[in-house]
């Protein structure tokens, strides 16, 4: 049976490195991400990679290596928080 933790982070780092990649090769930033958080088109991609490298992590974790999936899960989320606060914070401003 395959790890439930695996399955869920891999689907949220799929998810989210797409997104950050899509994000970034558009390279529209917002105020808060130029000037507060100090963000560039390139930042969005670096984050997107980094997303699909855990993917990629839990995606060995679910063909059978053993990986501390809740481990990368919490990265994945810590990160995500971190990431997601760079503009979503001015969001309401623009």
């Amino acid at each position: 049976m395959h790890d439930p933790v695996a399955l869920a982070g891999f689907v949220l780092c799929l998810l989210g490195g797409i997104g950050a990649v899509i994000k970034g090769r558009r390279g529209a930033l917002t105020w808060w991400e130029r000037e507060v958080y100090h963000m560039s088109a390139r930042s969005n991609v670096k984050f997107g990679l980094f997303y699909l490298a855990l993917a990629a992590l839990f995606a060995i974790t679910l063909l059978g290596v053993p990986l501390p999936s809740l481990i990368l899960l919490a990265v994945a989320v810590v990160t995500g928080i971190l990431y997601v606060s760079s503009f979503a914070r001015g969001a309401g401003d623009e």
